[in-house]
């Protein structure tokens, strides 16, 4: 199978795969200097190698971060936590990128069949009701939400994401969501994730430096 995605994605570098518990780490480490690739497999957790090999491609013709995310070494406490925030924010315009490769390079039938897939967790998870509370549980199937809703969109399928809320809270998501509509037409850069934070007001900065995202906290909260 990882020589047929290989194959199919035109994937140069080498690639090895380690059998992992995935929780709490990124399932795919791209190594540049080296022209390697680390897919990190669960065997108690599903994973798509067609995903992660599409987002292998993503960082090998535009840029290694889209395929990994490296930030500056020593992060305070605090810049650790605005870290996975923005990892958090950014990955659903990701994993849109991801699916538009793989539209490009999977055959039809395949590409229909994850798409069969996503469309049924979608309507499992009942998106069009997504709420706006700060619960982890909405937390986590509001960034797969996002996710799913955003590839629709990029792939030109009909997609509506409906978000429940009131006051302030609500326009702060409707901007969030607005911005990623906005990132996904753009070209794949680290530089358009980066952009993420600053239009939706969070209170940290990004920028690209050489091989990692730095993070500057801009307000406080700890």
């Amino acid at each position: 199978m990882l020589e047929k995605y290989k194959t199919i994605f035109q994937i140069p570098d080498e690639i090895e795969i380690q059998l992992v518990n995935v929780e709490g780490k990124q399932e795919l480490t791209y190594i540049p200097e080296q022209k390697k690739a680390i897919i990190h497999l669960d065997p108690k957790f599903p994973q798509d190698l067609a995903e992660l090999i599409a987002q292998l491609k993503l960082g090998i013709e535009y840029h290694p971060l889209l395929a990994t995310f490296y930030f500056q070494p020593n992060l305070t406490k605090e810049e650790e936590i605005f870290a996975s925030s923005f990892y958090t924010a950014v990955v659903p315009v990701v994993d849109a990128w991801v699916y538009k490769t793989m539209k490009e390079y999977l055959p039809t039938e395949e590409l229909e069949k994850q798409l069969e897939e996503l469309q049924t967790l979608w309507e499992r998870l009942e998106l069009e009701k997504l709420y706006t509370g700060n619960t982890e549980p909405e937390a986590d199937r509001r960034r797969h939400s996002f996710s799913m809703y955003l590839i629709f969109k990029i792939l030109g399928y009909p997609a509506q994401l409906k978000l429940i809320g009131k006051g302030k809270q609500l326009q702060e998501w409707i901007r969030y969501k607005k911005t990623l509509e906005w990132a996904i037409q753009q070209t794949p850069s680290p530089e358009i994730l980066t952009q993420i934070p600053e239009k939706t007001k969070a209170p940290y900065k990004v920028s690209v430096k050489d091989k990692y995202y730095e993070i500057k906290v801009t307000s406080s909260r700890l």
